[in-house]
């Protein structure tokens, strides 16, 4: 993904505060020139810190959620407050921990060789499936993300090494910062009953559920999406 998705967010965000808020393109996607030539969950943040010049409200979707939370673990001086929307401190399934299964990622990783924009376009579409609004949802996503470079097969093969092997669970006790996380019901790739799963690590964060929202609630549910938006940034 690249940040034309959060385009009508941020104008609509911008009407509500005069924050000023910037969407942040990770290496390689986009526009971003990719100047990290290993993508970890680690890497990442380390990068993504030296783009926050002072300490911000910090708000990560899905595989942006896990490189804001180790941020929150290792650099909590850069975080004011940090939202976490349809994302995991582990993605993949392991025992009785909801997750995405093993062979799903295994599948894109394997196809993006031979069908990397069709593998793009397929995840896409899982973006929004189980919205009650899907349809519509994808083809926003879809004329959002394409109408920028898409990412090489080398760097989106990293991002799902990160999404199968990262594992923060064990170092959520050490964010000090508020956290406040928005999950869809209807989320294919981050099943909802990880919320009850998470207080075996922390109880801390602040959970919201939409009750027909799927992995894009920003997309299938603005509204709901901004004003929870703004009572993570006027908790500053």
């Amino acid at each position: 993904m690249n940040n034309n998705v959060w385009t009508q967010t941020i104008e609509q965000l911008s009407l509500l505060t005069e924050r000023p808020i910037v969407a942040i393109e990770l290496p390689g996607y986009g526009d971003e020139p990719n100047t990290v030539n290993n993508h970890t969950v680690e890497t990442l943040s380390d990068w993504l810190a030296d783009q926050i010049q002072e300490p911000s409200t910090i708000i990560g979707w899905s595989l942006g959620g896990l490189v804001a939370t180790q941020l929150a673990i290792t650099q909590p001086e850069k975080i004011l407050n940090l939202g976490l929307v349809a994302s995991s401190p582990k993605f993949m399934a392991d025992g009785n921990w909801a997750g995405i299964q093993p062979a799903v990622l295994d599948q894109f990783a394997n196809q993006l060789d031979n069908e990397h924009k069709a593998v793009i376009e397929r995840f896409m579409a899982i973006q929004a499936m189980g919205s009650v609004s899907a349809k519509q949802d994808i083809k926003r996503i879809k004329t959002a993300v394409l109408a920028k470079p898409t990412p090489t097969s080398d760097v989106l093969k990293q991002g799902l090494e990160i999404l199968k092997n990262a594992d923060l669970r064990q170092k959520l006790h050490l964010i000090q910062v508020p956290v406040a996380v928005l999950l869809g019901r209807l989320d294919a790739l981050v099943p909802i009953k990880m919320t009850k799963q998470l207080t075996e690590f922390t109880q801390a964060f602040d959970v919201t559920e939409l009750d027909k929202a799927s992995h894009a609630p920003f997309i299938s549910h603005p509204e709901a999406f901004n004003l929870w938006c703004l009572d993570l940034i006027n908790l500053t």
